[in-house]
C-alpha cells in the first residue's frame, strides 16, 4: 500500500468535525450480543466514563404495485461514550465502531493516537474484531463574509468541485461519489447553509469522505488510516483557494 504524507493542519484549520469510522466482523462469524457494549464500557470507562444508550428505530419502504409499504426494522442499539471533558465521542453498534473528534481539532498525531487506544480497548473486550471497512471524513466549515460571498472566492474548481457550485448563490447542496478503485470511494459534499448566530450571512461546507474496503489489525488498521487522512489533505489542498488559505494563516505576531 502506498504510504502518503501525514502533515499536521495549520493552527486555526476550519475543521467542524473530524470522524473515524471502522466497520468490523467477529471471528470465525461470531454474532453479536448486545451485552458486548456493557463489556466495552467497563474497559473504555477510566477514559470514557460517560455512556449514553440509544435505540434506533428504522423504517424500510417496500414497493407494491403502484404504492410504497413502510415497515418497521428491528431496532438498533448503539451507545455513546464521552469523557469528563469534550473533545473526542466514541459510538459503537453492532459491527462498527466511531471515533468523533469535536472542535478544537488536536492534529492527526493525537486523533490517530485515540483511534490506536479504542480499537485496543475493542479488541480487550470483545471476541477478536476483524476490519472490513474503513472510513475517515474531514467536516470543514466558514462563515461567508458577505450575501454575495461565492465559494469560487474559498475554492479552486477541480475534479469534486464544479463550476456551477462555485457561483451557486443563497442555500445549495452538492455531492460528487467517485469511486476511485472497486475498493475506494470517495465522496465530497459542498454546501451553503443559511445565516445563524455565529455567521450572519451564512456558512460553507466543505465535507470529505473517503472510505476503503480493508483488513488487518491493530498498526496495520492505523496506517491505512495515514493513507485516508494523506488523500483527504490531498482533496483539500488541490480545491483550497485564495480566501480559505487566508483564513488558515495564523496572524503575524
Amino acid at each position: 500500500m502506498p504510504r502518503f504524507p501525514t502533515p499536521t493542519f495549520p493552527v486555526t484549520p476550519p475543521i467542524a468535525e473530524v470522524i473515524l469510522e471502522v466497520d468490523f466482523s467477529l471471528a470465525q462469524g461470531q454474532p453479536w450480543n448486545p451485552s458486548f457494549v456493557g463489556d466495552f464500557f467497563t474497559k473504555i470507562q477510566p477514559r470514557y466514563p460517560i455512556m449514553e444508550p440509544l435505540v434506533e428505530q428504522g423504517v424500510e419502504f417496500q414497493r407494491q404495485g403502484d404504492t410504497f409499504v413502510s415497515r418497521a426494522l428491528p431496532p438498533r442499539q448503539r451507545a455513546l461514550f464521552r469523557p469528563e471533558a469534550g473533545g473526542y465521542v466514541v459510538q459503537l453498534m453492532e459491527g462498527r465502531i466511531v471515533l468523533n473528534v469535536l472542535p478544537l481539532y488536536p492534529g492527526w498525531a493525537r486523533v490517530r493516537q485515540e483511534m490506536g487506544a479504542v480499537w485496543e480497548t475493542l479488541q480487550q473486550a470483545l471476541p477478536p474484531p476483524e476490519v472490513s471497512r474503513l472510513g475517515l471524513r474531514y467536516v470543514n466549515k466558514f462563515a461567508r463574509a458577505g450575501v454575495d460571498d461565492l465559494l469560487a472566492r474559498w475554492l479552486h474548481e477541480g475534479p469534486y468541485v464544479s463550476q456551477a457550485v462555485l457561483s451557486a448563490q443563497g442555500e445549495f447542496t452538492s455531492t460528487q461519489k467517485i469511486s476511485r478503485s472497486p475498493s475506494e470511494v470517495v465522496q465530497v459534499i459542498l454546501a451553503g447553509l443559511p445565516p445563524g448566530q455565529d455567521a450572519p450571512f451564512g456558512t460553507f461546507v466543505f465535507d470529505i469522505h473517503c472510505a476503503i474496503q480493508a483488513s488487518g489489525k491493530g498498526m496495520a488498521m492505523l496506517d491505512a488510516f495515514d493513507n485516508l487522512h494523506g488523500k483527504v489533505r490531498s482533496i483539500f489542498d488541490e480545491a483550497k483557494g485564495q480566501a480559505l488559505q487566508k483564513l488558515m494563516t495564523p496572524p503575524a505576531p
